[in-house]
């Protein structure tokens, strides 16, 4: 007879028992969307959908965690065009993309030819054999036809402007992302709805020490007043949304959190809005949870997209390791992304956990931007805008 999957109501030794039975060996939870280990405790919700696990473990996985490739990672404009005598740029207008920049350079031997083509949808960049091609006269529009065929170069004028060059390395330096921000949300046991979630006391005395401990790993604890590296819009000379965080330096990135149990909150403030409008305007968001589920119906905000649901587990259970249980639930625009998700029971206190989670959250956010309607759309809108300027 086949194992069971385990209820909200189970307790958590019998949930262990099942949970061993359903994945060992052939069954069809390998290949289900829907992972046992999550049963209960993300709730299905229109519009969203539970992150696939894999058949991997934390440690196969955190020997490389790839971030999600961007254009916007890349200064073309800075590395390959800036100093170059051979820069030429072709302005005009697509019959389908609209207004079009389209910039040519040479590399210092002529053996390469770089092109980058910038449209409403964005910045593509191309690198072609020389051949010795001059980027002058009437062959250069046959050139940028042969970077890319579906332009229509019937409309192009080459433009020397240096005022244009410098308008293109500016936006491109403005388009680097290497700054984020993440909201922290700690669930009591019993809470289900965002008014409850957000009313949580910021002092420690309020809240358990799993969760003190959770902020602790997280990142430093830093004062806001003064604060002089990446603040995320928290108030670093007023107090006005409280006086620490939580923050780090990740590879390359900078990280603020917006913590809500350290943000500010009123009694006369029932929809905890001086904390919503923070955590409300995040792309990624980690829920700290001692319920026994979480759904994302329960929080209304239209920029949240993706959630990462961590569940304490009793020592008792994990021998006195401090120890996690894991789920993530994205919209259903987000798409699939890096770094796996491990199917394993528990993910354990370390720093290989902090850089897979530190690595789900900054790619979850990049491939909303990406793939999401409504990121797209203001995507588009915005090299619409300087593409008219």
């Amino acid at each position: 007879m086949a194992a069971s999957v385990p209820t909200i109501g189970c307790l958590l030794a019998d949930r262990v028992r099942l949970l061993r039975e359903l994945t060992r060996g052939d069954h069809p939870a390998w290949t289900s969307t829907h992972d046992p280990d999550d049963e209960g405790i993300v709730l299905d919700a229109e519009g969203w959908s539970t992150c696939r696990k894999e058949n991997t473990t934390l440690d196969q996985i955190s020997t490389s965690l790839p971030i999600v490739d961007m254009e916007t990672d890349h200064l073309w404009f800075r590395d390959h065009f800036a100093g170059n005598d051979s820069w030429i740029n072709f302005v005009g207008r697509d019959r389908n993309l609209g207004a079009i920049v389209v910039a040519l350079s040479k590399s210092q031997d002529d053996e390469l030819l770089r092109a980058v083509v910038f449209t409403k949808e964005g910045r593509k960049f191309y690198e072609l054999p020389g051949m010795g091609a001059k980027l002058k006269g009437k062959l250069t529009k046959k050139l940028i036809s042969d970077v890319d065929a579906t332009l229509d170069t019937s409309k192009l004028k080459a433009c020397e402007d240096e005022a244009l060059k410098k308008s293109l390395l500016r936006n491109e330096e403005k388009s680097l992302v290497r700054k984020y921000k993440f909201g922290l949300l700690y669930v009591r046991e019993g809470q289900t709805i965002e008014e409850e979630m957000f009313a949580n006391d910021g002092n420690v005395i309020d809240h358990s020490p799993e969760y003190q401990r959770f902020c602790d790993w997280l990142g430093e604890l830093v004062p806001l007043q003064g604060w002089a590296k990446y603040r995320a819009g928290l108030d670093v000379t007023s107090g006005g949304t409280g006086t620490t965080s939580i923050y780090s330096e990740w590879r390359g990135f900078e990280v603020m959190w917006h913590v809500a149990t350290m943000l500010p909150h009123f009694e006369a403030d029932y929809q905890c809005l001086q904390r919503k409008r923070h955590i409300g305007n995040d792309i990624c968001a980690v829920i700290f949870s001692e319920n026994e589920s979480f759904s994302p119906a329960c929080i209304f905000s239209q920029f949240l997209h993706c959630y990462i649901v961590v569940n304490p587990v009793p020592k008792d259970i994990t021998g006195g390791r401090v120890c996690y249980r894991v789920s993530q639930i994205c919209k259903n625009d987000v798409g699939g992304y890096m770094p796996k998700i491990p199917r394993q029971r528990y993910f354990e206190e370390s720093d290989a956990f902090r850089d897979w989670l530190y690595a789900r959250l900054i790619n979850g956010e990049r491939t909303a931007v990406l793939n999401a309607a409504g990121f797209t759309m203001t995507r588009v809108r915005t090299s619409q805008l300087y593409l008219q300027d």
